[in-house]
């Protein structure tokens, strides 16, 4: 029987059972609904149709990250409804924290770390004592990890589900990682995995591959032909020319970068500037300078 229907993401379960709660992408939303059936219940606007994981803590408080896009950080809202706040910080050289997870008795969060380079291959598995500590990485190179009640996370390291032991009042990892399945269906600009674990140790997953969207970034004459403007595929996002036509700015690997139009299709790119926290991702050209325009 469907609890909800209409365009919904990222379901996840409160602390009892009890709820479910869930992104709306159809207005924007986060809700919950009773796992026994009954009206969906807002808890906070979104804006955003690309959620990136929730977590409902034991003290009945929500961490999410609502966004795709980079330069975003993990949310906290209380469970019954409210205004969603900051609660991690981007560390120099991160582009987004994701795929949350708080840990029993919600004195600590564990979360995904993506790099200005290098994509799922350099994001680091980071935890950070609650409501306002410090945050460290744990693992590096590393993504979408879960702990379990055993005493070890399990993380993915591209399509393959590793797990390792680690001490849930140090947050620290100890031992070596052990590679418990090869073929585990995720997501390259996500970093999503699609697998779980039960409390009792109960695992579930999807077996497949990695999916990736690298394809070569093509440039087109007015007679239809198309020159590579870098062969190697990459993850190439949201070209915008500028208005005099001269330069290009587009995303890389969730890093904003520019070139001048006379190197096509050499393209020697160089970034167009460090952006700040919670800025647009689209790029729009303005004049002989980019400007960014945002938070939306």
């Amino acid at each position: 029987m469907p609890l909800a229907t209409g365009a919904v993401s990222e379901p996840f379960f409160s602390p009892d059972g009890q709820w479910i709660g869930f992104f709306s992408l159809a207005d924007r939303k986060l809700k919950k609904i009773p796992v026994a059936g009954g009206n969906p219940v807002s808890i906070c606007d979104v804006y955003s149709n690309y959620p990136r994981g929730a977590s409902w803590g034991d003290d009945d408080y929500i961490v999410f990250n609502a966004f795709g896009e980079p330069w975003t950080t993990l949310l906290r809202v209380p469970a019954a409804g409210g205004k969603p706040e900051p609660l991690s910080t981007l560390n120099e050289g991160e582009i987004a924290h994701r795929w949350p997870q708080v840990l029993p008795d919600a004195h600590a969060l564990l979360f995904t770390a993506f790099g200005t380079q290098g994509g799922i291959n350099a994001s680091n598995i980071v935890v950070q004592r609650l409501p306002s500590g410090p945050s460290k990485i744990v693992l590096r190179g590393a993504h979408y990890a879960r702990y379990v009640r055993s005493g070890h996370l399990l993380y993915s390291q591209g399509a393959t589900l590793f797990a390792v032991r680690f001490d849930i009042n140090r947050l620290e990892v100890s031992g070596p990682s052990v590679a418990l399945i090869q073929g585990v269906m995720g997501f390259d600009v996500s970093g999503a995995s699609f697998f779980d674990v039960t409390d009792t140790g109960t695992l579930v997953y999807v077996p497949g591959a990695l999916i990736r969207s690298d394809v070569p970034m093509l440039w087109m004459h007015r007679d239809g032909t198309t020159v590579a403007m870098r062969a190697v595929p990459r993850d190439w996002r949201d070209p915008q020319f500028s208005p005099d036509g001269t330069r290009l700015a587009f995303y890389v690997d969730d890093v904003l970068v520019s070139t001048s139009t006379t190197n096509i299709p050499t393209v020697a790119m160089a970034p167009a500037f460090v952006m700040q926290a919670n800025a647009t991702v689209t790029p729009v050209m303005e004049l002989d300078y980019l400007r960014v325009f945002g938070y939306r």
